[in-house]
């Protein structure tokens, strides 16, 4: 069977399948294609076989519907390109029907990461890098032409395959280049290298326009049916890394971190730079426990690239978890140079600063963090307790109060309004706040500890030592809560009690005041016995 025959025997076949599907919903979108990519001794046409592929986003696409307008569309073509003397004179000619004549550059370009299937572009005139390489490869396969699909980090183009190729930009309205390098400075995106952008056969086209369904499909939180179509594409091309990728995204959204580092570790296999791997193979061995695997591998990934702006992100995390307050305030500070105007950065940045002591570089970068995104609740709150240390109730409480003008339920926000309020001895005011936030977290630990100190104030020690145990309930190790009562029980006069809450407190942590010291390790009389 001749090449042009192949393609029209898979044409016929995508038609045939989509008539069944569309008949009697014999089989679904994702089965035809796991059919189809059996048959690999075939070459399919990628154009067509795309429209079945985005069955899965819309079940009632009719096929026979835009394969009928793609054969208008050639057909009209044809006698144009036939008079054209060259590729660079064939691609003009198809450029001017693309994006002039038939007005497919109507509407902006959508950015990559919205899926424009074949039918989008065709019905809608949405259309982004990816729709439109669909359409010139559904020309090219109807009209003979030597089209590839080139793809790699978040973009894909078309090549005129001939010994000296060219690239067709379809964001660019069809401009073409005699060689990749454009890419450097045309693409957003950082460390660009020209040689990640690889021409595709049909099979590796296939699957790269299934796993952007799939990539969909997980962004909507429909984990099976994009796990599905991951398998699919790997299925059409074996060293798909990205779909092994989405794969372990996956499993790192459902919690299964052993899973995700295996599926990472597969994507490496396959391709050993592919940053997104590295990235969520370091988030998995995070989630995993793995903090110095995690570490060496978010190293790598920013050997590869240092000006990958996730990675600098979840390196400063591990870092300020792992105590290393330089190394956290320096992967911070290259995010935050990376990615000048998100707030998180900043918000994060305050953490390692102010348990550093700079409580004047901490407010800064909430303050940073508040004038990019005024909303920034969590900002509010974390300002309003560094502004506490800051011994400024005044000032918390604005802060706090901010934080509650945003969202009137916010716990940690009504337990520090009651620190700040309890600071300036509004106590009743005070305890009102705190009593809300202990309904609305019960489980939170900090809240009931709050709850207790200003109970305490109160003279209620009872109440208070109450507080402090559902405190300890909700987190058994929490140093402050067992010492918070240890306090609070030798001020009510029992000395035992304080005794062992204080010796807990200790082995916990916590470094005790001299009054609980003495309780625990009581200074012999002059001339008294050492203990055995």
């Amino acid at each position: 069977m001749a090449a042009s025959e192949r393609k029209n025997h898979w044409i016929a076949l995508c038609a045939l399948a989509l008539v069944l599907h569309g008949a009697a919903s014999a089989a679904p979108a994702i089965e035809t294609l796991q059919q189809m990519a059996t048959r690999a001794s075939e070459a399919p046409a990628v154009a067509d076989a795309s429209l079945i592929a985005c069955q899965g986003l819309r079940p009632d696409l009719d096929v026979r519907k835009y394969t009928a307008q793609m054969d208008a569309l050639a057909s009209e073509l044809k006698p144009r390109l036939l008079s054209a003397p060259d590729p660079q004179a064939k691609l003009r000619v198809m450029a001017e029907a693309i994006y002039g004549k038939w007005g497919f550059a109507a509407q902006a370009v959508l950015p990559p990461t919205v899926f424009t299937g074949l039918d989008d572009v065709l019905d809608k005139r949405h259309w982004n890098c990816f729709g439109m390489t669909l359409l010139y490869l559904g020309l090219g396969e109807r009209l003979g032409l030597p089209l590839r699909m080139v793809s790699g980090r978040g973009h894909a183009f078309v090549e005129w395959n001939a010994p000296a190729p060219l690239y067709i930009e379809t964001t660019q309205q069809g401009r073409a280049y005699g060689n990749k390098d454009y890419l450097k400075s045309y693409l957003p995106f950082p460390c660009v290298d020209p040689n990640d952008y690889a021409a595709l056969d049909a099979r590796q086209a296939i699957a790269v326009i299934t796993v952007q369904i799939a990539l969909t499909l997980q962004d909507k939180g429909q984990y099976p049916q994009a796990a599905a179509y991951y398998d699919c594409a790997l299925r059409f091309d074996p060293k798909q890394a990205e779909a092994q990728t989405g794969i372990g995204i996956i499993a790192l959204a459902q919690h299964k971190p052993g899973d995700a580092i295996t599926a990472f570790r597969k994507a490496l296999a396959i391709s050993s730079a592919f940053r997104e791997a590295y990235g969520g193979l370091g988030e998995a061995l995070h989630a995993n426990g793995d903090t110095d695997g995690a570490l060496d591998v978010y190293r790598k990934l920013l050997g590869l690239c240092a000006a990958e702006p996730k990675a600098q992100f979840n390196l400063g995390q591990l870092l300020y978890e792992k105590n290393d307050l330089d190394g956290a305030i320096a992967a911070y500070q290259k995010y935050i140079a990376l990615l000048p105007n998100d707030p998180d950065g900043y918000a994060r940045l305050a953490f390692p600063l102010e348990d550093k002591g700079d409580l004047d570089g901490a407010l800064a970068a909430y303050k940073k963090a508040l004038s990019l995104n005024p909303n920034y609740i969590d900002a509010y709150v974390n300002m309003g307790h560094l502004i506490e240390k800051r011994n400024d109730a005044k000032g918390a409480e604005n802060a706090y109060r901010s934080a509650l003008a945003l969202q009137s339920n916010h716990p940690l926000a009504l337990s520090g309004l009651g620190r700040a309020l309890a600071l300036q001895g509004r106590i009743e005011e005070a305890l009102k706040h705190l009593q809300r936030a202990s309904e609305l977290a019960p489980a939170d630990a900090g809240v009931w500890i709050d709850y207790g100190n200003v109970t305490r104030k109160t003279g209620e020690s009872a109440r208070a030592i109450g507080m402090y145990r559902r405190a300890i309930e909700c987190d058994p190790t929490d140093s402050e809560a067992y010492l918070a009562l240890a306090e609070t029980q030798r001020d009510a006069g029992a000395m035992n009690d304080a005794k062992v809450s204080a010796e807990k407190a200790r082995a916990l942590g916590a470094k005790l005041p001299p009054a609980l010291e003495a309780l625990v390790n009581p200074v012999p009389a002059p001339g008294a016995a050492p203990k055995k």
